[in-house]
């Protein structure tokens, strides 16, 4: 609960810290899971205009007091091997 009120309180801004682009971050799912994949870019115009991700953190460890534990590309590998664990994979 103390979170939610700090939340409500304070806008978290985004400001750049970290950058991915979703195809890189598909490619690096892709190769933790051991899949050869091909990915097919469209242009902009007829994809989503979304071709970034953009994060930080920052005042969320100041509110919160709080920080990951876990990088990006281990978070992933644990969900993939955790998806596989489940579904017999």
């Amino acid at each position: 609960m103390r979170y939610q009120k700090l939340l409500k309180k304070e806008l978290l801004v985004k400001q750049l810290i970290w950058a991915v682009k979703i195809i890189d971050l598909a490619k690096k799912i892709a190769e933790i899971a051991g899949k050869d994949i091909t990915f097919e870019v469209k242009k902009q115009s007829e994809a989503s205009k979304i071709s970034s991700l953009h994060a930080d953190i920052s005042k969320a460890e100041k509110l919160l007091d709080w920080s990951p534990k876990t990088s990006l590309e281990d978070g992933l590998k644990k969900v993939i091997e955790s998806y596989k664990a489940k579904h017999k994979i």
